[in-house]
Formats: structure tokens, sequence, C-alpha cells
């Protein structure tokens, strides 16, 4: 990387020695400033360390002095690039002690282990291997699986998560993921530290310090150096008493004596067949109690299997559809000597044979179920590898996918596609929602526009029915201050088995309305609540009510003669049980009055006045007002009184 070489630092060891440190900014990214250094026979391990913060990629490559890659040099990673680098994550449940994980390689054996350590969360780790096929068994103790919902119980990401390599639920005892990894030219993490060992076989290698004589009478010709490649290797057995050496000359090479320094190096024992399941790549000798095997790695990954079989063979091996499809197995290529040599291929779960050789044509082709059992056996006569004739076995594998179900709703958050049987009660919609922030239902978790977004008042109008068969007919209907209905609906027999539905209201200018709920066929059972920006009145049955929606209904007392009295006009709903009474006394308010009340605040018209003569047209008080009153009245008009 172009932008980080100044961070990349390189340390070599030498048979548990170190013989070289190169500090960073000194292996340039370029070709033609290439690091090199010279080797001798023994172990190395050259130790890259990433001190900066990209990701970077960089290998140690094993060549002649020549230039040329040279297989006879060194055996491990002569050529490999660095160990990739991967993360791995675990979304636990509750019981995290059940959950363990191991990483096994091609042949089985487990490079990796450990186990999550905190529940209900995520743990991840950045693991480290060479490149190759693996598998990741991760295990549940209590044979419940792992119990989360919205994620993958278990994701292999590339190291930092930038790309996703397998992802899928852990069920059951336990799952298993096969995966690979592949060697990249950026695969070396910021802040991480990788290795790459191997071996250079003991010696000389070259002859560039040797005497070299002439190959006719073995004079010596020359004395002076001859560096045209000349290599040797060797085995060796730890229980041999002699070790066969090669010895290759290089072009133009005359031969002759040399001097030779020898390290040995330890047999391993394995398959050096490269077509086998268990080929090592490290063998250097093949080992007789544990043979090349060809059939026990194949499955749904085997595209063709082509096998040229032997005398007196017996074996059988089983095919799983790990996806739980079916099984196709085309043997067109096959031949196999009938009624001496024998082929078949049964139901794994039922034993029904689908194919035998002695019955059926050689290039058959059959479809099973999701496990098949092939079995073959061969007698001492001819085979394919006795033979001429082209016997041989040729197994076309394909694994169909099987039957898929879940959510059919195109709108649905977990839509993925048509299924071949739809179960929408896996229909997730927890994303969608109201996504503009100036809203009255803006949901912040919400990430598709669902077109929802209410900018006046927004409530969810709650419908129920206590027999649990919809309103039969009845409805509801709110009404704005002018009478036009603005929003309506009803609770339908086939809406949550009539039991309950929710409809979502939005009105555009917050206020006072009218929600009027008829009767239907039995207003018994209904009932209804309000959630949201409603006030008032939020809950009820069949009838008439005033319900705040965004703001809330204003109320007050109409009744003239109350101390908080105030006119309808000012009001949305009359309500005189909010008259306040308080302090409030009835009583003859006027002080001359007889039965005057003091503590009295509004007058209930019971005063009494006191007269001294009840009838005072009465001048001479005969009981009655007649002319000789007048006669006095007169004879005293215009006097002083």
């Amino acid at each position: 990387n172009t932008d980080n070489y100044q961070n990349i630092s390189a340390v070599i060891v030498y048979n548990g020695d170190t013989v070289l440190t190169i500090p960073a900014g000194e292996l340039f990214p370029t070709v033609f400033n290439d690091f090199y250094y010279g080797l001798s026979g023994g172990d190395y391990t050259v130790y890259f360390t990433n001190e900066g913060t990209e990701l970077d990629g960089i290998a140690a490559a094993v060549i002649a002095t020549d230039g040329s890659a040279q297989d006879l040099l060194c055996s491990g990673g002569c050529t490999t690039d660095p160990q990739v680098c991967f993360d791995l994550s675990i979304n636990t449940d509750t019981f995290v002690s059940e959950t363990s994980w191991t990483i096994t390689n091609s042949n089985g054996s487990v490079v990796a282990s450990g186990a999550p350590a905190f529940s209900n969360t995520t743990n991840t780790e950045t693991l480290c291997l060479p490149a190759g096929s693996y598998t990741l068994n991760v295990a549940d103790s209590f044979g419940d699986g792992i119990s989360t919902t919205g994620s993958d119980d278990v994701n292999l990401t590339t190291a930092g998560g930038d790309q996703l390599i397998v992802a899928g639920d852990v069920t059951g005892s336990g799952t298993s993921f096969d995966f690979t990894l592949e060697a990249s030219p950026f695969n070396f993490p910021a802040g991480a530290t990788v290795e790459q060992s191997f071996t250079i076989f003991g010696g000389t290698g070259t002859c560039s310090s040797l005497l070299c004589w002439n190959e006719g009478n073995n004079t010596e010709t020359m004395s002076e150096s001859c560096d045209n490649g000349e290599t040797f290797q060797f085995i060796s057995d730890d229980n041999a008493s002699t070790y066969a050496i090669l010895v290759a000359a290089g072009s133009g090479s005359l031969g002759g004596p040399f001097d030779l320094s020898v390290t040995c190096e330890p047999v391993v024992y394995g398959c050096m067949d490269d077509m086998a399941c268990n080929y090592n790549a490290d063998a250097n000798v093949d080992d007789p109690n544990d043979p090349c095997d060809f059939i026990s790695c194949l499955g749904c990954d085997t595209e063709t299997w082509e096998y040229c079989y032997d005398n007196n063979e017996s074996w059988s091996f089983t095919l799983v559809n790990p996806n739980g499809g079916t099984i196709v197995v085309d043997l067109a290529g096959t031949l196999i000597e009938q009624g001496w040599d024998e082929l078949t291929i049964d139901d794994a779960a039922t034993g029904a044979n689908l194919y035998n050789s002695d019955v059926d044509p050689d290039e058959s082709l059959v479809i099973g179920t999701d496990s098949l059992t092939v079995s073959f056996t061969s007698d001492g006569s001819v085979s394919c590898v006795s033979s001429t004739t082209g016997y041989y076995i040729s197994l076309a594998i394909t694994c169909a996918p099987a039957p898929t179900t879940g959510c059919s709703d195109e709108t649905a958050c977990n839509y993925n596609g048509p299924v071949d049987f739809a179960d929408d009660t896996q229909c997730d919609y927890s994303c969608l929602g109201c996504t503009n922030p100036d809203a009255v239902n803006y949901n912040p978790f919400a990430s598709v526009d669902d077109g929802s977004c209410c900018f006046g008042a927004f409530i969810e109008f709650n419908m129920f029915d206590s027999f649990g068969d919809g309103w039969n007919g009845a409805t509801y209907t709110f009404y704005d201050a002018d009478g036009n209905a603005v929003a309506t609906g009803d609770l339908l027999s086939n809406e949550n088995n009539g039991d309950f539905d929710t409809d979502q209201i939005c009105v555009d200018t917050p206020g006072c309305y009218t929600l009027i709920v008829t009767d239907g066929s039995w207003p018994s059972e209904i009932s209804w609540t309000i959630s949201g920006a409603a006030f008032n009145n939020t809950a009820g049955g069949t009838g008439t009510y005033s319900v705040g929606l965004g703001t809330a209904c204003t109320e007050g007392c109409t009744l003239p003669f109350a101390p908080n009295y105030v006119s309808a006009d000012s009001v949305d709903i009359e309500n005189n049980d909010l008259c306040d009474f308080t302090n409030y006394v009835m009583g003859c308010t006027y002080p001359d009055a007889s039965n005057f009340d003091e503590t009295a605040t509004n007058d209930d018209g019971s005063c009494e006045f006191e007269i001294a003569n009840p009838c005072p047209t009465d001048l001479n008080g005969d009981g009655q007002t007649t002319t000789s009153d007048l006669l006095i009245f007169l004879g005293a008009f215009g006097t002083d009184c």
C-alpha cells in the first residue's frame, strides 16, 4: 500500500535466532525495490508488523539466484501470502454459557476454538489463519440453539467488517458453516503481526563456490564460480540409516564433485495425491497406514467426481444436502463391468434402491431425496486400473435448494424475493414509518417511509368487540366544527378474528372534533380507546363524544348566575359540571330590608321592609282614603313641615 509502506517492518529469524531487522519504511511497494536476503539451509520465520491504520499486503518468496521460483529449494510457506485475518461475531442470547465454537481445517484438525463471554450482545474477536477451506462449528450444549431476533446468530467478515464471508443462525445442538479464506494482496490488518515460516533444504544449494569438473574424464577445467542453478533435495527418515539425495544440474552445468553440508529434514508421512480428500501438502513420504482417501469429502460442493477404480475394492459413502433439497447425480461417463463389479445408489433414509449398475444403464440420471448412499464393490478380474477397457466412475453431483418459505409481502422489511410457500406471519414491518422529522408522527427508528407522515394531529383509534365478531354494522365517524366528516371506519369480523383492530388517523388541523359511534346490532359489545394526541374523551362505547385532536377541547360553565360563568360562544363544550359555587350564598342583599343578610353574595328576592303606617293616605285614621282625607290634605297644603 503506497500510503502505508512507512509503517511496515519485518524481522527474520533463522534457526531460532534473529538475523535481520528491517525497519519500517525500508520495504518499498514497487517491484524494483524488493528487499532481498540470501538464505542457507535451515528453518526461517519472517514476522511482518503493520504499525499503521490501513490494510496492507506483503509476502516473502523464495527464488533461485537467477530470479526463477524454485520448488526444490524449500518446503512450507515458500510462496504463500501471510495469514488471512477475519472477524468472528456471535450474537448471543441469555444463556451464553451454553455456546462454544471450534474451527477445523480441511483435514478435520481443530485450528482455533473459543466461547463468547457476554450474553445478549455481539461478541467479536479477530482471528488469523492460512488461506484455505475451513468449517466453523458453533455448538449449543443445551440443544436449543441461539435464540436471537432481527439478525444472524453468526457472522464471519474480513478483518474490520468490510466484507461478509459467511453468516447464519445456530439451531438445535449446533450448526456448522463452511467457508474459504482466500489469500489477497491486501489481507494484512492494521496493528497486526503475521508470520510466514519455511525451511530451506540443507547444503549449499547452488555451485556458486564449487569447483567444476569436466564430465568426460573428470579433470578440472576451471576453478571459478559457476552459478548455473545447481540444486539438491533429500528425504530422510528418522529411523533410517541412509538418506536419499537428489542433485539437479542447472542449465549449462558441467558437473563434478563438490562439498555438501546437509541438514536433515524430518519425514512427513501422508497422502501426496492432491486429488485425494486427505491430501497433505507437507507430506514427503506416502503413509501406508493412512492411504489416500478419495470419497470421504464428497458432498454438495463436489461438482464432478471422477474415479479410476481398482480390483477388490469395497466402499460406500453418504451424500447429504445441507439445504434439505433433492440430490441429483449424473452418471454420464460411467462404465462398470456388469455382473462382476457393482455400483448402487440408495435412499439413505429408507434404503430404497434408486440405481444399480447391473440393471440400469451406466450413464443414468439419478434424482434422489436429501440424502443418498453410494456403494461400490469390484472383483479381482478386470478394472479401470488393470484393463484397457474404459471402466470408470463419474459422478456429477448437484444439490437443489430446499423449498423456500417466508414473507411474501413486498412492502415488508424482510421481504427477500418470491418464495415457494408464503408465510406472512414472518413478515416484519418494523422498518416502516414516517421518516420526516417535521411530522408529528416522525419515527426515528424507521428506515423506509410508508407515506404516513402527518403534519396536523395524529392518533390511533383502537376498536374492540367483546364477543369477537366485529362491530356488526356499527361505525365511528369524526366530524370537524363545520360538520364535515374527516375520518370514518369500523371493525370487521375478518380483522384479527373480529376481536380488535387499530386505524391510524391524521387530521390536518388540531382542534375539537365530534366523535359519533353508532350502535350496530350489538352495541353492548362495542368499546374503543384513543392513543396519541387525544384529549377530553379517550375511551368509551357507542354514543356522541367531543374529542380534542392535537389540542384539548375548551369547556366552560354557561349558567348566568354562576361566579365562573362564560358565554357559550367562547367554549367548544358547555359543561355546567364545571360551574363553581364555592363561597356562593343566596339571601337578601338590600341593607334597608329587615332581613338583610350581609353574608349573602346573590339576592334571592326574599327582602322584607317594615313601614309605620301601612296606609299613609288615610289622614283621618278611619281605615280608608276618602274626601275627608283630601280636604285635610288641602287645608295643610302649602304649610311648612
